[in-house]
């Protein structure tokens, strides 16, 4: 149950797990074998309580989000925010467990735009431009990797392979027509990247944080305040052709999910290196970001203060 929503940090790729051990997550395991995700849970939420109350670490790693998330909380009610944060994070966590101890059928993951997606698919995939889906650190990536099953083309999803070692494997281990492609390679994956659009084939990214060797960040208000974020997508876009499908995984309760398109990016082609090119389409991006967490406030999961330019 490695934590592969926030909780690295993105300055040091050996930083140790923040919330967990190792035998914790054995416990928790052994808690998915033997009666699947409720009494996972239920001890979940006693565990996650004592982390808070006795670790100031999980606290402050948690409160640059919850700071300007609930800019008007304080006391009680930043502990009980924080709280239901972690308590969500572990959810999804169990989840993504279960599914690879027990298979799919742990995770019921839906996607109401089904029909939109296979249309902007077969049309790009026809121009060998590909697409590109852009995710965050939102709700759960397993889900939408297994609702997005459905999906014509190959997926490439690109991740540190040396940070996130056991969702690798167990990536490899749900879907054997998702490729990784590894961002700590020669320049980011960026090779690999336009060869999977160019080939037509779907490429996940993720939006709202820097890989550590990523110089490509840009500055851009993010609920109040200005936070950097990547901006390689939308050079990627521009210098393919391929559309940016903004996708966010959000869970409904029990172990229900959804993955649904929020918008459509399209970037002009030709736009060159100056950053200040993809301002307007990275705005357009955290526009929707912003809605996700005003909708799902405890589903958003970057453990780090992205604040602090």
């Amino acid at each position: 149950m490695t934590d592969e929503n926030g909780t690295q940090s993105m300055e040091n790729k050996e930083t140790p797990r923040q919330f967990g051990t190792g035998l914790g997550i054995k416990i928790f395991y052994g808690f998915i074998r033997a009666g699947g995700q409720k009494p996972a849970y239920a001890l979940l939420y006693v565990v996650v309580f004592y982390y808070l109350l006795f670790s100031p670490r999980a606290r402050e790693s948690a409160s640059h989000y919850i700071s300007r998330r609930f800019p008007d909380a304080g006391g009680f009610r930043v502990f009980i925010h924080t709280y239901r944060l972690i308590v969500s994070l572990g959810r999804g966590l169990i989840d993504s467990a279960a599914v690879s101890i027990k298979g799919t059928s742990a995770m019921n993951a839906t996607c109401p735009d089904k029909e939109a997606l296979h249309g902007l698919i077969n049309h790009n995939k026809g121009d060998n431009k590909g697409v590109i889906l852009l995710m965050s650190h939102a709700g759960c990536w397993q889900a939408a990797m297994s609702a997005l099953d459905f999906l014509p083309i190959p997926l490439n999803m690109v991740m540190q392979i040396y940070q996130d070692h056991d969702n690798y494997h167990l990536l490899k281990h749900k879907a054997s027509n998702i490729k990784v492609i590894d961002s700590s390679g020669y320049l980011g994956g960026t090779i690999d990247i336009m060869k999977a659009l160019a080939r037509g084939e779907g490429v996940s990214v993720m939006g709202d944080r820097l890989f550590e060797a990523d110089k490509n960040g840009l500055d851009a208000q993010f609920l109040g305040a200005e936070a950097r974020f990547p901006y390689s997508a939308f050079r990627i876009a521009s210098a393919t052709g391929a559309p940016i499908l903004v996708l966010f995984a959000s869970k409904l309760g029990g172990v229900d999910y959804r993955v649904e398109l929020s918008k459509v990016i399209r970037v002009p082609q030709g736009l060159g290196r100056k950053k200040a090119a993809y301002q307007p389409y990275l705005d357009d991006y955290i526009a929707s970001l912003e809605q996700y967490c005003e909708k799902f406030p405890y589903q958003f999961f970057n453990f780090y203060n992205m604040w602090k330019l």
